[in-house]
């Protein structure tokens, strides 16, 4: 029982393949472009192209038949990806030219609308989500099939164990240990940072308060002379007298300023 589920709930690189496949089968018949005119729009789409457009029985665009190769190339993806007896590089190198020649008619399409309806300037040409989703699964396609040509996949790799593999969550661990190591990191460099600023303020302001508190400097010992002391504080000697001098006009001043 546990091996039918597990295999029910493979997720395959092939049945990805097969799907996607499909859903650019789907989108051949929804409207790539929107054209507007006079407030009226027209959506546009691959089988637009092939049967052509007409109004009120007047033909305006000729049908192109050879869009139907966009209409063909989705299923003859599929069709290969059911064959059983294939080499899986070479399965996956006709998918990968098949899905870039699909691709590049999708844009020429695009070019020739564009070019064709805004020619004149009667019209605006818009692209819809129909074709950007319809380009988004032609460039997985290719991705899957490279991947597979160069052998970093195979057809029959479950996707799904290895989004849910032990190495994968191995290696979300070790990045989000990676990531905490580094956050911590750069907290302690903010912290050491903050610290040495908050150090430096501190002693800048004490020796901003302390050179306000001082006349000068001791000819003897080079010790600082507080404000109004005759004789230094660390080696006794007497203060020069334009020294207290000095002192005694700044205190006055700073008086006069109070």
């Amino acid at each position: 029982m546990e091996e039918k589920n597990t295999k029910k709930l493979s997720f395959t690189v092939k049945k990805v393949l097969r799907v996607l496949s499909l859903l650019c089968f789907g989108l051949v018949f929804c409207p790539a472009f929107l054209v507007s005119c006079s407030g009226q729009d027209m959506p546009v789409s691959t089988m637009t192209a092939v049967v052509g457009v007409s109004e009120f029985g007047e033909e305006i665009v000729k049908p192109h038949p050879i869009m139907l190769i966009s209409f063909l190339i989705p299923v003859v993806i599929f069709v290969l990806l059911i064959l059983k007896k294939m080499v899986d590089k070479k399965r996956a190198t006709i998918v990968a030219v098949c899905t870039v020649v699909d691709l590049l008619i999708w844009i020429l399409f695009a070019i020739v609308v564009k070019k064709y309806t805004t020619e004149g300037g009667f019209f605006s040409f818009e692209t819809t989500g129909w074709y950007k989703l319809n380009f988004v699964l032609h460039l997985v396609m290719i991705l899957f099939a490279v991947l597979v040509m160069i052998h970093k996949l195979q057809m029959d790799t479950d996707l799904l164990a290895i989004i849910t593999g032990t190495e994968t969550k191995n290696t979300l661990k070790q990045m989000s240990s990676t990531m905490g190591q580094m956050s911590k990191s750069v907290t302690q460099i903010a912290s050491n940072v903050a610290s040495n600023v908050a150090t430096n303020v501190a002693t800048n302001a004490g020796n901003l308060v302390k050179s306000k508190n001082t006349m000068g400097f001791c000819p003897r010992c080079g010790s600082p002379l507080e404000k109004g002391s005759r004789f230094c504080s660390s080696c006794g000697s007497q203060v020069p007298e334009f020294m207290t001098g000095e002192a005694s006009v700044d205190n006055s001043e700073q008086k006069m300023d109070q």
